[in-house]
C-alpha cells in the first residue's frame, strides 16, 4: 500500500460504511489487491461472485454490502463487459503484474468511459 493511502477520504468512508477500523480496511484492501494480482491480474474482479470477492478478502459480513461499499467508495468500478473492475488497476498494479498483463494478456480491463 502506498504511503498516505490511509489518509484518503475514500479509506475513511470505507471504514465508516463497513464499521471497520483503518487497520481492518488496510488488511481488506491488501487482500483485495493481492488476490486480484494472483487470480485476475487484468483487474476483472467481476468474474467472481460477490460471495467469492468476500471470501477473497476474508470478509465475514454480507458480501453484497462489501461490494456496494467498495463501489460507492471508489475502490472498484462497474463494467459493462466485466461486471466489476478494480479502480485504476492499470495505474496502481504492482510492476510485475503490469509486465505480465501487457506482455501476455492483452492489457488491463477498464470500465467503459462515460459518454
Amino acid at each position: 500500500m502506498k504511503t498516505n493511502t490511509t489518509e484518503l477520504l475514500k479509506v475513511k468512508r470505507l471504514c465508516r460504511r463497513l464499521s471497520e477500523s483503518t487497520r481492518g480496511i488496510v488488511g481488506l484492501l491488501e487482500l483485495l489487491w493481492s488476490g486480484v494480482a494472483k487470480n485476475c491480474p487484468r483487474g476483472d474482479i467481476g468474474k467472481f461472485s460477490n460471495e467469492e470477492i468476500a471470501i477473497l478478502v476474508d470478509w465475514e459480513g454480507d458480501p453484497d454490502e462489501l461490494v456496494s461499499a467498495l463501489l460507492d467508495c471508489g475502490w472498484i468500478d462497474n463494467s459493462e463487459k466485466h461486471r466489476l473492475v478494480i479502480h485504476d488497476w492499470a495505474e496502481h498494479a504492482p510492476n510485475f503484474v503490469k509486465g505480465n498483463v501487457e506482455k501476455s494478456m492483452g492489457g488491463f480491463c477498464v470500465p467503459k468511459a462515460s459518454p
